[in-house]
């Protein structure tokens, strides 16, 4: 990873981490490259998604994901 904002952008660095912590193959719903705004957006609703069906409490919406803010 080289700019943590751009580098978790299209989810799959915390799909991985979903899918080997909670055993849910998110990835396979995912497309690991993404060229337009709308893979990035598709991807982001597909965790949100997956964190919700494992009921893991989060704050997180799709786009704090695909439209992430440095802070």
């Amino acid at each position: 990873m080289t700019n943590f904002d751009k580098d978790f952008r299209d989810g799959t660095v915390i799909g991985s981490l979903l899918q080997k912590y909670a055993n849910v193959n998110v990835l396979k719903r995912m497309k690991m490259i993404c060229s337009s705004e709308e893979d990035y957006k598709e991807n982001a609703h597909t965790l949100c998604e997956s964190l919700a069906e494992i009921g893991l409490q989060n704050h997180i919406t799709p786009k704090d994901i695909y439209h992430p803010l440095q802070r």
